[in-house]
């Protein structure tokens, strides 16, 4: 499908986004141009983020093809990016449902009309969990998954969810030790576990996040995510045993999956179960569609029938000084670029008065707030006003920089226009 370009906002198609929608673009100032309309005239101010198109179909493909493939579902995580754009294109792609992270992305896609919903944390919200129910309530075709792993988040959970059957499913959030949140042995499971049954509350089935095991695709850190993986599937085995899933479900919920390690997730939990009602495995993984050129990009995995994720996310930026020699200064820094998993890598030079691109083999060794020091060789050739396309690591910390970018195809048209709601 398309993505439902912001243009289409009652003008006609085509039409300009609205004004001062964009983060590069001055207060006031509208695109004078219809779509699509080369990047570098479209009248943005840099620094700017843009999504590469081909890239992010790629990616959603790819992500689709690999549930397809092993029978799983998929709750894309929305945290990445909090766009309605790309979720649709997530939904078109055979999307179950979606992953939220904290209550207010619960309410931000609900007000998207998505029905329904994974909340991957623990909630003991009482303010939420009470417009919570009343929205259960209102809307019978809603459904709503909550991460609980204490008998205290039990408790609140049931003056609230208690009344709205199995629409409310709760999952039984299973953790490792040093990790986040989740039970940790096998009697505080089944304690949870029956607490939850005591108060009425439907358990759905069991969660977990393999991402805090480890980041890195090393034998050791594959290792251990493959043996808390086996943990899921024992966990849920012990809790089938002592009847502790709600009945009245047709198929019990398994969920895990980063963007590091869904392959080993798919592995493991697409195999053959033998519990008493048939399992759903439910992925939640959310950077891979936008992927990244580092911290992603170095622990990728491949599949034998082909196909890599690739990243789709950039950000450019304009050289301003060049004060020294090898020292070039960019207009972009951690307002604009996230830093928290290594600094932005230079990937090409654009002139923006021809579009010729060429290679750059520098270094940024720093960024300020809205500056980013830039190391280059000395035969390197780099001019006051030339642009710099910038990859990064972790797109979620670069994503929520950003009210709305542009995707690009690869003759730099902008095609569409991405927004987010953080």
């Amino acid at each position: 499908m398309a993505l439902k370009s912001l243009a289409n906002n009652g003008t006609g198609a085509g039409a300009a986004p609205p004004d001062n929608l964009f983060k590069g673009l001055p207060s006031g100032s509208t695109l004078k141009n219809p779509l699509p309309v080369c990047a570098l005239s479209a009248g943005f101010m840099w620094p700017m983020a843009v999504i590469s198109d081909p890239a992010l179909r790629n990616n959603a493909a790819l992500m689709s093809e690999v549930c397809a493939r092993y029978g799983v579902q998929h709750a894309p995580h929305l945290k990445t990016s909090m766009s309605p754009e790309l979720a649709e294109l997530q939904a078109d792609e055979g999307a179950w449902g979606f992953t939220v992270g904290s209550s207010s992305q619960v309410r931000t896609a609900r007000s998207w009309g998505w029905r329904r919903i994974v909340l991957a944390a623990e909630c003991v919200d009482a303010q939420f969990l009470r417009w919570l129910g009343c929205e259960l309530e209102a809307d019978p075709t809603f459904e709503f998954y909550l991460f609980i792993d204490s008998v205290a988040g039990a408790q609140v959970a049931a003056q609230y969810l208690g009344n709205v059957g199995v629409r409310a499913g709760i999952l039984l959030d299973v953790g490792h030790s040093g990790g986040r949140t989740g039970v940790r042995d096998d009697d505080s499971a089944l304690a949870v576990a029956r607490a939850i049954a005591d108060l009425e509350l439907s358990l759905a089935g069991i969660a977990g996040y393999e991402g805090t095991v480890g980041a890195e695709r090393t034998p050791a850190v594959t290792s251990a995510v493959s043996a808390y993986l086996r943990r899921l599937r024992t966990t849920a085995e012990l809790l089938d045993r002592n009847g502790m899933f709600d009945p009245r479900r047709e198929s019990f919920i398994v969920s895990c999956g980063g963007s590091t390690f869904f392959d080993l997730v798919v592995d493991e939990l697409s195999r053959y179960w033998t519990l008493t009602r048939p399992v759903t495995t439910v992925l939640r993984s959310g950077c891979y569609l936008l992927h990244d050129h580092d911290f992603y990009a170095s622990s990728a995995p491949t599949f034998p029938w082909g196909g890599r994720l690739q990243p789709a996310l950039e950000v450019w930026a304009q050289v301003i000084s060049r004060p020294e020699p090898g020292l070039a200064i960019l207009n972009s820094g951690r307002r604009d670029i996230g830093f928290d998993l290594g600094l932005p890598i230079p990937l090409r030079i654009i002139d923006p008065s021809s579009t010729v691109h060429s290679i750059t083999a520098g270094t940024i060794t720093e960024l300020n707030d809205q500056h980013a020091y830039l190391t280059i060789p000395a035969a390197q050739q780099l001019s006051v006003g030339d642009l710099v396309a910038l990859g990064l690591s972790h797109p979620c910390t670069t994503m929520d920089k950003w009210r709305a970018i542009p995707v690009i195809d690869d003759e730099l048209q902008v095609i569409d226009y991405v927004r987010t709601h953080f």
